[in-house]
């Protein structure tokens, strides 16, 4: 046997069964063949008498037969030349000459012979003895007969045993062995054979048919697995290749539909262009309504996109509020400006995200990066068109911006991972500061309050608004701290104005949704309150419309709170979310300030102008003041006084700026219908404050237009 326990040569079943059948049918033939002289040996001697006898007799007669003495001596060697005659003794007795006659025979020296004899009367009647010596055993001819018939007998036990035992062998154990070969196959090959070997029937009740059953039960146990397994690959590749709220690509789909999509587009020359879609105020309505009408909402827009894209256009989600768009079909300027507009519009539709039929609405920014124009590898063009979404936020909601060679450096530095921990730093170095921005009273011309605007001056990338990190800050766990902060920032501006005499009216801070319902700040506000000494009506908070919607009673709950502390309410960005009559009598805020959207559009609007009018004159009415936000040229701030809106706050009236020594109010008097002086010198960093300030040079009746950056 070889090392291992293995045979050296590989037998096979069949060679084995054959083998087997020579061993236990073959074998003992052969050993009772070769044993039958032995055997034949041992006989018992009387099996052979009768035939002696027979010979002796038959002799005795041939030897009384003679017709003379001389005769004698060819009789006596015919008589030995029988096969069973070893020796002849004949004894004449008292006959002359006297003595024996014997004669030596063909038979070995030693032999033990039988012996029998015979009285015969020799030719002359002269009496003798005739003793015949035979060899020991059967007879030749008896024992002749007996090996003949040995071997009849030997060759019909091997043709009888051999398919005998064939038969039960095929039988019983090769056919069976077969049909557990096929099934084993079956295994080894489910996709192929697996439904066939589950047919397979064993009927016997051996250990062979209960290995059958057992081979039927794991084939279809492999089958239902494979079936499981091919399944779950299936939902992994999904999970993997789509996204699982929405359903459509996602980034590594996405990419590699984009490498196909690029191919083709370079052997025929053509022209594709990426979509970078943004979501406008996402996270307010996340966190005004929960992430489940957040989910409702995402699953509304990326039908949308589906809908309103043409088939050959793939929409992929990369994550949150980002949306991708691929048009491998962009040959002209005016196609890709007519998608991004329809895509616009369709996602600007009201939404149902509740089962009560709460509606929202909401507004995208698409920026657009074209193949090969503006880059050929997937990230970078990705990345052009990220920034060219947004150059488009910083000329207001609601729009699309093709990517340009400038849009690199008119972009601020996105924050990385290490944002977290510079945030942290910003908290303990004090690099968070306050800007402020003024209301004026347009009649008048003097400050009648102003906004606190938080800015971070980073010490690599200058001064960062919140909208750059505010995102960074809620994700490291620091929003809180952040609002902690913006409180005392306020309130230690408010004493120190306090102290020179000249307090530019009540300051107003923004506060998120997040920040407003942490269970810690109505207690951080109130302790500052008191630190500092801030009276009834010195300080403001600003909310949306969004956070004042959600959570009706705990929101009453703490502008209750507010209320008793001397803290105003200011809803911020009104007329752009959804509001009702009730919850406004409900809160009775102090003023409200006009979303910009309807300033910035009522010159050319007729419906703004109507929104703007009906609004005014119900604050009015129920005895709010009433601010218009976003005024940025002269026609705007006249034609809002006219309408009844004195109180007005924008960059034509300034840009937020550092707290001074001195507040920089109160501003020079005008008139509604006059000219407008020169803005106040503001601070050399002022200029770092947002994206898109007046240019140097710039008509003041035509400045480019920001957005409210908080």
């Amino acid at each position: 046997m070889a090392k291992g326990g293995k045979w050296p040569i590989k037998w096979s079943l069949r060679a084995t069964v054959i083998s087997i059948i020579v061993a236990g049918v073959v074998l003992p033939a052969v050993f009772l063949v070769a044993m039958e002289p032995k055997l034949s040996s041992a006989t018992d001697p009387a099996l052979g008498a009768p035939y002696r006898h027979d010979i002796l007799n038959q002799a005795a007669a041939s030897l009384e037969a003679l017709p003379s003495q001389d005769t004698l001596e060819p009789w006596l060697q015919k008589l030995l030349g029988h096969p069973d005659v070893c020796a002849i003794e004949l004894d004449r007795g008292l006959s002359r000459p006297p003595g024996p006659a014997r004669y030596a025979t063909h038979c070995a020296t030693g032999l033990s012979l039988y012996w029998a004899e015979i009285a015969v009367n020799m030719p002359g009647a002269t009496p003798a003895t005739l003793r015949v010596g035979f060899e020991p055993g059967l007879p030749t001819a008896l024992l002749q007969e007996r090996r003949w018939a040995m071997w009849r007998l030997v060759g019909l036990q091997l043709a009888l045993g051999t398919l005998a035992m064939l038969a039960v062998m095929g039988v019983l154990l090769l056919r069976p062995l077969r049909r557990l070969k096929y099934q084993a196959m079956a295994l080894a090959a489910p996709g192929r054979n697996a439904e066939e070997a589950t047919t397979l029937r064993w009927k016997r009740a051996d250990e062979i048919g209960e290995l059958g059953q057992q081979l039927n039960h794991a084939s279809g146990r492999i089958a239902d697995l494979v079936g499981e397994l091919e399944n779950s690959n299936i939902e992994l590749r999904r999970l993997a290749m789509y996204d699982q709220l929405t359903g459509l690509p996602n980034r590594r789909l996405f990419k590699e539909l984009y490498d196909h999509s690029q191919a083709v587009a370079r052997r025929s020359r053509s022209t594709m262009a990426l979509m970078f879609i943004d979501l406008d105020r996402f996270k307010q309505i996340n966190d005004a309504h929960g992430h489940a009408a957040g989910d409702v909402l995402l699953l509304c827009i990326s039908q949308r996109l589906r809908d309103t894209a043409r088939e050959s256009d793939i929409i992929g989600r990369l994550s949150g509020d980002e949306f991708v768009a691929l048009l491998p079909q962009a040959q002209n300027f005016e196609a890709i400006a007519h998608t991004a507009l329809r895509l616009i519009h369709a996602i600007e539709e009201p939404v149902v995200i509740d089962a009560v039929g709460t509606k929202v609405r909401i507004s995208a920014t698409i920026g657009v990066a074209r193949f090969p124009r503006d880059g050929e590898d997937f990230d970078d063009l990705l990345r052009h068109a990220d920034q060219a979404m947004y150059r488009a936020k910083s000329m207001g909601r609601g729009r699309y911006a093709l990517y340009r060679d400038g849009d690199v450096q008119a972009m601020p530095a996105p924050l990385n991972d290490e944002t977290d921990v510079e945030i942290q730093h910003a908290l303990t170095r004090q690099e968070l500061m306050m800007f402020y921005h003024p209301v004026v009273d347009t009649r008048t011309g003097q400050s009648m309050g102003t906004e606190a605007l938080m800015r971070w001056r980073h010490p690599v990338r200058g001064l960062l608004t919140p909208s750059q990190f505010i995102r960074r800050a809620e994700e490291a766990g620091v929003l809180h701290q952040l609002a902690a902060r913006a409180i005392e920032l306020a309130c230690t501006q408010v004493a120190a104005w306090k102290g020179q005499g000249r307090f530019p009216g009540s300051i107003a801070i923004n506060v998120s949704d997040a920040q407003f319902r942490h269970e810690d700040w109505l207690e951080t506000l109130r302790v500052a309150l008191k630190k500092y000494r801030v009276e009834p009506g010195e300080l403001e908070v600003e909310l949306t419309e969004a956070t004042l919607m959600s959570d009706p009673e705990n929101t009453d709950q703490r502008v209750r709170a507010l209320r008793e502390m001397g803290v105003g309410l200011v809803i911020d960005d009104f007329g752009s979310g959804m509001f009702s009559l009730t919850r406004l009598m409900a809160l009775q805020p102090n003023r409200i300030k006009l979303d910009p959207t309807f300033v910035q559009s009522m010159e050319d609007n007729e419906s703004s102008r109507k929104m703007v009018i009906s609004m005014v004159r119900m604050a009015r009415g129920l005895g709010w003041e009433v601010i218009a936000e976003g005024v940025e040229t002269t026609s705007q701030r006249d034609m809002l006084g006219r309408l009844g809106c004195p109180l007005q706050q924008g960059y034509l009236f300034g840009e937020p700026q550092a707290a001074m020594k001195e507040p920089p109010w109160p501003l020079p008097t005008w008139s509604i219908g006059g000219g407008l002086p020169a803005a106040p010198k503001v601070a050399a960093n002022a200029a770092m404050l947002a994206p898109g300030y007046i240019e140097p040079g710039s008509s003041p009746s035509h400045p480019r237009k920001r957005p409210k950056a908080h």
